[in-house]
């Protein structure tokens, strides 16, 4: 068995665990602790993967959306960031990184990133898509002056 063989059983183990947990949070309406459970497991495996094989795209690009249904916004984004650079042409990398930067900072932010992405996939229909539900929840803009998202938090004092 090569070593890209045995990063592709990672994989298609990986793959399973993640479907397991799609499934618990489908039927049982979001986040349970079997689902993250099994999330933990898929990132685990894709990680023994990406040991094996550590270009392979596709298992950075799995371990980014398990993390992003984790809500680890921080992790998706790295993991994106370098199938972004691994393989430009890759939607996937572009669309988690590009999802996570949003959750995480802004959509502001994450506009900037997702031209980047249309340069590389000019036309690509997941991250027009993608796109228009970002641009939807800029904040609002009065004039030419775009007010800054209000954070929650207490006094600085």
């Amino acid at each position: 068995q090569t070593l890209w063989e045995a990063a592709e059983q990672r994989r298609t183990q990986g793959n399973e665990l993640y479907k397991q947990a799609q499934s618990i949070v489908k039927s049982e309406g979001g986040m349970k602790e079997a689902a993250a459970s099994l999330y933990e497991g898929a990132i685990a495996k894709y990680s023994e993967g990406l040991r094996l094989y550590p270009g392979h795209c596709q298992l950075r690009s799995n371990r980014a959306l398990c993390h992003l249904a984790l809500g680890d916004f921080a992790q998706c984004r790295a993991d994106a960031l370098k199938v972004t650079k691994l393989q430009p042409d890759f939607m996937k990398g572009w669309f988690l990184l590009c999802k996570a930067i949003w959750k995480e900072e802004s959509a502001p932010v994450a506009l900037v990133e997702l031209r980047r992405g249309l340069k590389a996939l000019p036309g690509c229909p997941e991250l027009l898509a993608l796109q228009e539900e970002i641009a939807a929840d800029l904040e609002p803009v009065v004039g030419e002056v775009r007010l800054p998202p209000v954070r929650g938090g207490g006094s600085r004092n």
